[in-house]
């Protein structure tokens, strides 16, 4: 699968009059798809580009999907890989483990993921408290459309379940990024929330010790929302 960056697309734009950066996707044919990928081979590689992946298919340019998330014990990464499966594979979702990602990751996504477990009594999972601490300041998330889902435990830590994912997003949202994804608190049974915005979750929750037998469903529920909501 070949990516085109923003840059190359604006100069095939320009040249075939085919593509309208502001628009999620467009019709791109067959000869245009191969005459595009020329640009691509210089426009790509500019020194000064601010690219967006895009994932080029005949009959459409679709932007990619940035999932960035944390995990202690692997359920998270596991929660991470239904999302991508779900959505139908790295083609369209890039995963990163957060422990290994960097501030300039975020760069290349229109849309990002952000998954993260609540740990000990209302904490962030160890490596995104780090990066929260030494790298989140520095991103710029304005005109990101950016989703949520979480890993907690609502019966033996009601009053916290769920505000790692909580935090982050008030991180995030204070940094320029728009919030999509809410889920409804019907089905849930804790007492406190920091994720709570507006009578709903601001993402998915999942809780892997209590309801371990809905996370499949939740998860396909979800992404089918995303869907929507990326416009992918």
């Amino acid at each position: 699968m070949e990516f085109l960056s923003l840059v190359a697309i604006s100069t095939a734009e320009s040249e075939l009059g085919v593509f309208n950066p502001d628009l999620v996707s467009a019709p791109i044919s067959e000869p245009i798809l191969g005459k595009a990928l020329k640009f691509y081979k210089f426009a790509a590689f500019e020194s000064n580009a601010k690219s967006i992946n895009y994932s080029l298919k005949p009959g459409n340019i679709m932007a990619k999907i940035g999932l960035f998330y944390g995990t202690q014990t692997g359920n998270t990464q596991t929660v991470a890989e239904l999302i991508q499966k779900e959505f139908g594979g790295s083609d369209l979702v890039d995963l990163y483990d957060i422990s290994q990602a960097e501030a300039s990751d975020f760069a290349n996504y229109q849309y990002v993921i952000v998954g993260c477990p609540t740990w000990n009594v209302g904490e962030m999972q160890g490596d995104w408290d780090g990066f929260y601490n030494d790298e989140l300041e520095n991103i710029d998330f304005s005109g990101k459309k950016v989703a949520y889902f979480g890993a907690g435990d609502q019966i033996g830590y009601a009053d916290n379940f769920q505000d790692a994912m909580g935090i982050l997003e008030e991180k995030i949202s204070e940094q320029g990024g728009n919030t999509v994804g809410y889920w409804p608190i019907e089905g849930y049974d804790f007492n406190e929330s920091k994720a709570l915005k507006n009578g709903k979750f601001v993402g998915l929750a999942i809780d892997e010790d209590n309801q371990s037998e809905m996370t499949n469903s939740r998860i396909k529920a979800w992404v089918s929302q995303l869907k929507r909501e990326f416009g992918v």
